[in-house]
Parts: structure tokens; C-alpha cells; sequence
């Protein structure tokens, strides 16, 4: 028996996902089909405030984008298969998996929210050259990082009631002209602009050799190996990037 299979069938039912028969479908076995169909879906159901409390958790850290894209879109992607099944296997947490589901309609709101909620949660360093733990990129629309904190300040200190409440506030902007660099700290995570190039270096440091950090630093606008070697040096001082 698959108890992984079966576990990840029950944690989609309990959530309600519209999709839950056709993944016992496909990933259970006959017996374990039967075992999951045998279990009356009421009892599945008695927590019915479970999306409801995830809604909220996740409110704290996506408010803007769920303002922008209302209520309706986030309860949405409880039912988008691929999406929740990779939090209920593990693959992203649900924050993260989430932002990028509301990257359609929430554009760089849901872009910088991401990357705030990627840059809390410690990660695997790759060996070689890499963004330092609690370092994250993102490509947005140049300015929008202003109007994002200008929107997140318009729902005030209390923003899962806010949000959970309807709030709406209006798109902020789409685009890829800059990027917005989202550290974690002692007191939380910082955000900051950045230069677009350097947004894509840092994105693409996740385990390079010191030859290919020099070429793409180089295809990124420094003139040289020696200039690119000193932008390494500046970047591992400022502990945006590490060697392993």
C-alpha cells in the first residue's frame, strides 16, 4: 500500500478539492481505492472552516495580492490541481505556491509577495555559488515596488481582517523593467529595489562555478573577468551571496 498516495487523497478531500476522485483514480491502488471510498465524505467535511483557516494564514502573508485578486481567487486554488497537490506533496508551501497561482491576476504584487514568502522559509544551499539563505529576486515593473508598499500601508496593521473582510485595492502594475530584492533579517524580511541585471545575476545564482557567476556577469554588463570577480567579492560581502 502507498500510505504517501493515500495520505495525499485525504488531504485533498479534507480540503475539498473538486479533483480528489480522479486522483484516487489514478495514483491509488484498486484496495486503496476502496479503503478511501468507503469513508463517508461527510466526515471529510465535518471541518468545514479548514479552507477558511488556511485562507487566513495565508492572508497574512499575501494581502496585497489577494486584495488585488479578491477572495473568490484565492479559494479558487484549493481546486487547481497542479498547484495544491505540489503543498500537499511538498514541493512549495503554500504561501509560496499560492503567489505564483495569483501571479496571473495580482501581477507584481503576487511577484513580491512571493518572494517575501520564499526569502522566511530556510532553503538548501547548493554547493558552489548561490543567494545567500534568505535572499530572494524577483523581476517586476520598474516603480512597482512603491506602489506595492503604498497599497500594503492602505490596509493598515490588521490586514488578515481586512483582506478576509473584501477589501479590494486596485493592480499595481505588470512588467519586467526592474527587480525587487526581498531579505530576511533579525526583524523580518526587507524589501528593496535593485537594478533588473542584477536581479537576473542573483536569480541565477543557485550553484554556479566561479566561471559560469564570470559569464553571466560578463553577459550581464561587466566588462571584464577581473570586474566580474570583484562584483562577486561585493556581493558575498554584503552576504547576498555565499560559496559553498
Amino acid at each position: 500500500m502507498s500510505a504517501r498516495a493515500l495520505q495525499d487523497v485525504v488531504v485533498c478531500a479534507h480540503h475539498g478539492c473538486t479533483f480528489v476522485d480522479a486522483v484516487a483514480t489514478e495514483t491509488l491502488s484498486p484496495a486503496e481505492q476502496a479503503m478511501f471510498r468507503a469513508v463517508d465524505r461527510r466526515a471529510f467535511a465535518a471541518d468545514a472552516d479548514r479552507r477558511h483557516r488556511a485562507v487566513v494564514a495565508i492572508a497574512e502573508e499575501l494581502p496585497v495580492a489577494i486584495a488585488i485578486a479578491g477572495l473568490p481567487a484565492i479559494y479558487a486554488l484549493f481546486d487547481d490541481r497542479d498547484g495544491f497537490l505540489a503543498v500537499v506533496r511538498g514541493a512549495a508551501p503554500m504561501a509560496v505556491q499560492f503567489a505564483r497561482g495569483l501571479e496571473g491576476v495580482a501581477g507584481d504584487a503576487a511577484r513580491i509577495e512571493g518572494a517575501v514568502a520564499r526569502a522566511r522559509r530556510r532553503r538548501r544551499q547548493p554547493a558552489g555559488i548561490a543567494r545567500a539563505d534568505g535572499v530572494e529576486v524577483t523581476r517586476v515593473a520598474d516603480g512597482a515596488l512603491g506602489r506595492y508598499e503604498a497599497a500594503r500601508r492602505s490596509l493598515g496593521d490588521d490586514v488578515v481582517a481586512v483582506v478576509c473582510g473584501g477589501r479590494r485595492v486596485a493592480v499595481i502594475g505588470a512588467g519586467d523593467d526592474a527587480s525587487v530584492l526581498a531579505t530576511r533579517g533579525p526583524a523580518g524580511v526587507d524589501l528593496a529595489g535593485c537594478s533588473a541585471a542584477l536581479g537576473a545575476l542573483l536569480d541565477r545564482c543557485d550553484g554556479l562555478a566561479e566561471a559560469e557567476f564570470i559569464a553571466h556577469a560578463r553577459a550581464l554588463g561587466c566588462d571584464d573577468d577581473e570586474e566580474a570577480r570583484a562584483l562577486l567579492a561585493d556581493l558575498t560581502a554584503d552576504r547576498l551571496l555565499v560559496r559553498a
